[in-house]
């Protein structure tokens, strides 16, 4: 039985005395091979297979769920209806136009790995002036790179005005000054929640009311 040229590692040494009844070891090998078999003792983490219902014990094995959907949900959440103010000038966010990318939760040896890389783009409107006939000027805010490969402080927050003119200066220049840590704020949200692990571990979650 032994593999030629091979050195035979100890449980193929159990195996083959276990056969042969005439050494002295044989029977108690035998009973040590069938008590090693025996089902439902042993490491769990190396029967998680054998399982019918494949449950992953102790989230022992290498497991990767699609996390784009529910950041695409989370994101619109968090980046819409943001208000920004200072003095007269007045801004909100009112829809998030563009979300592209995706995103993923991994989870090995209970330890939660995400990967994200997402291109965001966020529509704004604001005044000037606090009369109510006063035009609204609209823009965009693009965060190109929200990525883990950058911090969330250190996240890129272009501002853009549709129509150039002196009141779009004027909130173009208050959104990047006052929105910009809101706006990384609220990414800083959206990767907690994700590194958190709860879309990994909750499928009926998955639906971004988290």
């Amino acid at each position: 039985l032994s593999p030629p040229g091979a050195v035979r590692p100890r449980l193929w040494y159990l195996l083959e005395t276990s056969l042969h009844p005439q050494k002295p070891c044989g029977l108690l090998n035998t009973a040590f091979l069938l008590t090693m078999a025996k089902w439902g003792q042993g490491d769990p983490r190396w029967i998680v297979e054998e399982r019918a219902d494949a449950t992953n014990v102790n989230n022992w094995h290498w497991t990767e769920k699609d996390a784009s959907e529910w950041s695409k949900t989370k994101l619109k959440e968090l980046f819409k209806g943001l208000k920004i103010e200072d003095g007269d000038l007045k801004c909100e966010t009112t829809d998030v136009s563009k979300v592209e990318g995706e995103a993923s939760v991994s989870n090995r040896k209970a330890k939660i790995i995400v990967f994200y890389e997402w291109k965001v783009v966020i529509d704004w409107k604001g005044s000037v002036s606090s009369e109510s006939d006063a035009v609204p000027v609209r823009g965009t805010i693009e965060l190109p790179n929200l990525s883990e490969e950058v911090d969330a402080k250190d996240l890129e927050v272009m501002v853009k005005v549709k129509i150039e003119s002196d009141d779009g200066w004027k909130l173009k220049e208050m959104i990047r000054k006052k929105g910009a840590d809101m706006l990384r704020s609220a990414a800083a949200s959206y990767i907690e929640k994700l590194k958190t692990g709860i879309i990994y571990f909750s499928v009926s979650k998955m639906t971004g009311n988290v």
